[in-house]
């Protein structure tokens, strides 16, 4: 199957880079657009809790340069375009999909841990955008043997 345009969901792991290399095996040279998006999680304190005793203000915008300059690291790694690098804030089940929507997606990469505990929840955005997406979704699973350590 050919797909015209590749988004990969990344979060800032070792692995990224593993999910980069499938898109890159999943497109034809010249012709597949592959785009990498990172969501950053809007950071909320709940009341009784005051924000601005919970969290160092500016931690968000630290957070979304961290992972521009991340981003770009891969994108060159990968020789993939800088105009095809995102980094938004939202849920990233919602903000995966909006942009696989309004991109023109035809094909979502996301990775999938396949643990239990905590790293169960990780796997719950790869779920959600299995049941919501309106294109075709690889879930790669992540493993010791894909992150380079």
């Amino acid at each position: 199957m050919s797909y015209n345009h590749i988004l990969v969901a990344v979060d800032m792991s070792h692995e990224a880079g593993y999910l980069c290399q499938k898109a890159l095996q999943l497109s034809e040279p010249a012709k597949t657009r592959i785009s990498l998006l990172h969501v950053v999680e809007p950071i909320m304190a709940m009341p009784p809790y005051e924000l601005p005793s919970a969290f160092p203000e500016g931690l968000e915008q630290q957070m979304v340069e961290q992972a521009k300059q991340r981003l770009n690291e891969l994108g060159r790694e990968n020789q993939i375009s800088e105009w095809d690098l995102k980094v938004d804030i939202g849920a990233t089940k919602s903000v995966i999909l909006h942009h696989a929507h309004t991109d023109n997606v035809d094909l979502i990469i996301v990775g999938t841990h396949g643990r239990h505990g905590f790293s169960r929840l990780l796997g719950s955005t790869s779920n959600a955008v299995l049941h919501h997406a309106e294109c075709d979704v690889l879930a790669v699973r992540i493993g010791r043997e894909n992150s380079g350590r």
